[in-house]
């Protein structure tokens, strides 16, 4: 069995009407170049501002830094948001693309807040599942979270358990 390497890129095609943003998969055993395009993913030029976020209950951070990428993040991304819109939710809920959240072993990695629910090894089912659940009756997945808040602080509850803290930041003092 031969290995295929796979390299995923982001490409913006920009027409009169608006963007369309796709992934570009390169197969390195065919050197074949693959466009995928995702409906969710069709958006206007004119809608690329600062949303108005009045009104919104909950706010779904969506881990895409490298390895969640390569674990399926976009695909996670669309199943959750089109589930959003399909419960009618849009107006409620709120979801972000971040870049690296630092759980890289528990990929794919979403967060919802103000909940402060960390959830792990997130897959499309398991997002329209996160919707069902979490975001419209208010029950979050304990199956599935590897973060929980205890006390007012994260407690980890699953996922991998690294073997050294996150390192201190220097403190910042403001100069005059």
């Amino acid at each position: 069995m031969r290995s295929v390497a796979v390299v995923v890129r982001h490409v913006v095609f920009q027409g009169t009407k608006g963007c369309i943003v796709g992934l570009m998969r390169i197969y390195s055993h065919k050197l074949m170049v693959k466009l995928e395009f995702f409906d969710a993913y069709r958006i206007s030029l004119r809608s690329m501002t600062t949303w108005n976020l009045n009104g919104m209950a909950r706010l779904v951070l969506m881990c895409n830094g490298d390895t969640c990428s390569q674990r399926g993040a976009d695909e996670v991304t669309v199943a959750l948001r089109r589930e959003l819109s399909a419960q009618g939710l849009d107006p409620l809920v709120h979801t972000a693309r971040t870049r690296c959240l630092g759980r890289c072993e528990d990929a794919c990695t979403v967060v919802v807040q103000p909940d402060n629910i960390w959830y792990r090894g997130m897959t499309p089912e398991l997002a329209v599942q996160l919707v069902s659940q979490h975001l419209t009756l208010g029950e979050p997945m304990l199956g599935q979270a590897s973060f929980l808040p205890v006390n007012g602080v994260l407690q980890q509850v699953s996922g991998f358990q690294p073997s050294k803290d996150k390192p201190q930041r220097a403190a910042v003092t403001a100069t005059p």
